[in-house]
């Protein structure tokens, strides 16, 4: 689980594509679940 605080750029659309991507740089398919904190915060779970 990663959590992200004070973030003030997309959290839910940004984020989660840069999290698969650095999955995928280690030759590794993730799935990318996102739960909002608050509108600056939130958790990503990611599965592989």
């Amino acid at each position: 689980m990663v959590r992200l605080k004070d973030i003030f750029s997309f959290l839910d659309a940004w984020h989660v594509g840069i999290l698969e991507g650095a999955m995928l740089a280690y030759g590794q398919e993730a799935e990318v679940l996102f739960s909002p904190l608050s509108e600056t915060s939130g958790d990503f779970l990611i599965r592989w």
